[in-house]
């Protein structure tokens, strides 16, 4: 009797034991779970809120994954020189972009010789690590002084477009013209055609036009000049026919009436709609 009491008694001890281990064992591991779950929730926020909000939305409405816009980039440190004779700095300032990359190798800038005056570009193929010759896109027009591209694939919806849609000032003839490079194969498009009509375009003041393409496909031109029927203004233009002919479509109350103000075009995923942004100088 003696020896089954002691037995129980040890059997009864070396399970609570085993229950206080098990216990303690359970209670580790669920604090290391729960401390991971709650690190991830915490590190995705954090990551959330150091994207750009407007980088997130852009993303969102262009159905992109949420994860996509965590996926680590590729940064270049080294700085290269692309070209060190543009036709003057301040005039290479605009509001639309000059470079395009069609993929994370293949990308080319555009811009007015500082020597010649010509409207040129170049081409990488190795992700901006060496630039092309200059290729000259026109020369019948002496006085370039501003360039603007649209690439198609930045036009929500457009995944396969290959052309990038180029609009370029001059202050010889005082208009904007419109041509296109088809990153098929690089060939330009034969003519220039003028699109907008200004009476006076003045370099070093009158900013880039600003080019845009919207989901319907129409194209898009803005630019303000020096002087648009005697005073100074803004005009925007359409093309339905991918650049051949366009049509004034400024608002009877006027678009811009300061010369210097810059004015970029984007185009918006829903309605075919697009989206003018103006910076009036006036009010800073």
């Amino acid at each position: 009797m003696n020896i089954f009491l002691n037995l129980k008694i040890k059997q009864g001890k070396r399970i609570k034991r085993i229950s206080r281990s098990c216990f303690i064992v359970f209670l580790i591991f669920n604090l290391f779970v729960s401390n991971i779950l709650l690190g991830t929730i915490e590190y995705f926020s954090e990551k959330w809120s150091e994207r750009n909000i407007v980088d997130v939305l852009w993303k969102a409405q262009n159905s992109c994954s949420v994860v996509d816009s965590f996926k680590p980039q590729t940064v270049q440190a080294a700085e290269i020189l692309v070209e060190d004779a543009i036709l003057d700095a301040t005039d290479e300032f605009g509001p639309s972009p000059t470079v395009v990359f069609t993929s994370n190798q293949s990308g080319y800038i555009f811009y007015i010789d500082a020597t010649s005056q010509d409207l040129a570009y170049k081409k990488t193929i190795n992700g901006g690590v060496n630039w092309s010759t200059p290729v000259v896109i026109d020369t019948s027009v002496t006085g370039w002084t501003n360039v603007s591209v649209w690439y198609d694939q930045w036009t929500p919806g457009d995944d396969s477009g290959t052309k990038i849609h180029i609009a370029a000032s001059d202050d010889t003839s005082d208009d904007i013209y419109y041509t296109y490079l088809d990153t098929n194969g690089d060939s330009l498009r034969e003519s220039l055609t003028p699109a907008l009509l200004g009476l006076v375009f003045t370099e070093a003041v009158n900013v880039a036009p600003s080019i845009t393409k919207n989901s319907e496909g129409n194209l898009f031109i803005a630019s303000n000049f020096d002087s648009v029927s005697g005073s100074a203004g803004g005009l925007i233009e359409k093309s339905s026919d991918g650049g051949s002919s366009w049509s004034d479509i400024t608002p009877p109350s006027g678009w811009s009436t300061v010369a210097i103000d810059q004015i970029q075009l984007l185009p918006l995923k829903t309605s075919n709609d697009i989206i003018a942004i103006k910076a009036q100088t006036a009010d800073n």
